[in-house]
């Protein structure tokens, strides 16, 4: 299953109706001093189509994985067969979830926190940025020095939603006309960051709380400099050249 297609999913046949009067647009008690006091300084999304994109990708983080969908399934089996390698589908339920990092038999335990967004930004990942996702998942499963892939994307979904409703992605969404790939950008971001900061620093899971919190600091009140520095990371340098390069760890040449 491709990302447009279950975007489109979304769009058209999810039950998003019965979210829309609980979802929480806005959230300023942790932006800084101006924004959260004076709301003319708050940012806003341009137009009817990003409030309408923001409120969609809310709603998905309140549906939750249901067994017997057969969209959220192959979402699910999408994202498996492409981390792991494996040509057919796994059974929805048993401990070969824990390849992928989630932490019981059924993922739908996992995916509370974020619900289908959460499962949404994993398969774009995993289709659209694959290469990276694939360096990523293989720093995951470094015996000593592993780390919970889905988990950790689950995580970094909650960052990102965050950003969105405390404004700092909004200079994003409004410069790409989408919310939508504002979103996909920061998850991403997120992931190269922490690629480069669990390597360069020889982290281990012991150290993922306080590497969580420096990662949620910068991901939702330095959100334009986590983008432009995964943006110079990820693009591609000129073939020919003389620049020393040193210190990068290259998880971000896609």
């Amino acid at each position: 299953l491709g990302f447009a297609e279950a975007w489109a999913w979304l769009e058209r046949d999810a039950p998003v109706a019965e979210h829309m009067d609980s979802i929480e647009r806005e959230d300023w008690s942790n932006a800084s001093c101006l924004p959260r006091y004076l709301p003319f300084m708050r940012p806003k999304l341009k137009g009817e189509r990003l409030q309408t994109q923001r409120d969609l990708a809310l709603c998905a983080a309140k549906l939750q994985l249901l067994p017997d969908d057969g969209t959220h399934t192959r979402m699910l089996n999408t994202i498996f067969r492409a981390l792991t390698g494996n040509s057919r589908d796994p059974p929805r339920f048993g401990a070969h979830w824990d390849l992928i990092g989630f932490q019981g038999s059924d993922p739908a335990t996992d995916l509370r926190g974020a619900g289908l967004l959460s499962l949404l930004n994993a398969l774009h990942f995993v289709t659209r940025r694959k290469e990276l996702a694939l360096k990523l998942y293989a720093l995951s499963r470094q015996e000593g020095r592993d780390f919970p892939f889905m988990t950790v994307s689950i995580n970094f979904t909650q960052i990102c939603m965050q950003a969105l409703r405390m404004g700092t992605l909004h200079a994003r969404a409004n410069e790409k006309g989408s919310v939508v790939d504002a979103l996909h950008e920061l998850h991403g971001a997120l992931w190269w960051k922490m690629g480069e900061e669990w390597q360069g620093r020889g982290l281990t899971i012991a150290k993922f709380g306080i590497l969580l919190k420096e990662l949620s600091e910068l991901g939702t009140k330095r959100t334009p400099k986590l983008l432009a520095q995964a943006q110079a990371a990820t693009t591609p340098a000129p073939a020919a050249g003389a620049g020393g390069g040193g210190g990068s760890i290259e998880l971000g040449s896609v």
